[in-house]
């Protein structure tokens, strides 16, 4: 494999899109965008005469909606736990997120948040028939969109998987993930130029991404266009010292001084790029 094969790594992309977009949802709160607020008791106070009235479905499917995304976010924390821990958080969240559907099928996120378990797990075929349902209940529904796109290029259609993250780019273009995703696959198809342009977005989105300066620097470097890569190794370094992305683009450094001798003297500082 290439020793210059760029940052395409969907375990990141997914991180970053889980923490998105797996948050409760209020009992009485309408079935689309995940809501960012904390998780709510939907049983209503006992009345005056002690009589406690039953939750209707779509309440109860709500609850056990928000216990789904606590075990999933649970679940997320793999650096405190172990992965028996971790696998067992899942499927407590999974059956969770069943039962909801069962209570109400037209739960949107539930449909989502088990697809990202199932990418999570490694079997993006298994996370495709999840996301479509999301999908065909709410055709702009983002973060079902999205994780369909990464299901659908892990499992072997890129194609698919680009349509949508361009629909996405032009639907949420401030959001800085859809366009570096869209790059990165556009960087695994050999659409170089495609690629740069995705990435050159997130950039004007995000100037501050590690990831993006890497996977731009890279493209450069393959291409033999010593001077941009050298320029964006080093933005990636400044963006964030210290890091693995970092050592490796001080490493590639290295390279492009052996092949490219004459840089050194002729590239200009950094502060006036």
């Amino acid at each position: 494999m290439n020793s210059l094969r760029p940052l395409i790594s969907m375990p990141l992309c997914l991180a970053l899109l889980v923490s998105l977009f797996t948050h409760p949802l209020l009992a009485n709160a309408k079935l689309g965008l995940p809501q960012a607020s904390k998780t709510v008791n939907a049983t209503p106070q006992k009345t005056p005469a002690k009589a406690t009235p039953l939750l209707s479905p779509k309440e109860e499917a709500v609850v056990l909606y928000n216990e789904g995304v606590r075990l999933f976010q649970a679940s997320q924390d793999t650096a405190t736990q172990s992965i028996g821990d971790t696998y067992r958080l899942r499927q407590d969240a999974k059956k969770a997120f069943h039962n909801a559907l069962k209570l109400n099928p037209e739960l949107v996120e539930a449909h989502s948040n088990l697809g990202y378990i199932e990418l999570a797990e490694n079997r993006p075929k298994k996370a495709v028939p999840y996301f479509e349902k999301a999908v065909a209940l709410n055709a702009k529904h983002e973060a079902s969109v999205a994780g369909l796109a990464i299901a659908l290029n892990e499992s072997g259609n890129p194609t698919k998987a680009i349509e949508l993250l361009t629909s996405l780019t032009k639907w949420y273009p401030e959001h800085e993930r859809h366009w570096f995703n869209l790059g990165t696959i556009f960087q695994q198809e050999a659409r170089s130029d495609d690629a740069i342009d995705a990435y050159k977005n997130a950039l004007l989105v995000n100037p501050k991404h590690p990831p993006t300066f890497f996977n731009l620097a890279t493209l450069y470097h393959e291409s033999k266009q010593a001077q941009s890569a050298w320029t964006y190794y080093e933005r990636c370094i400044q963006m964030d010292p210290g890091s693995a992305l970092a050592l490796q683009s001080q490493n590639r450094i290295l390279q492009l001084e052996k092949s490219f001798p004459d840089l050194i003297n002729s590239k200009p500082p950094i502060e006036n790029r």
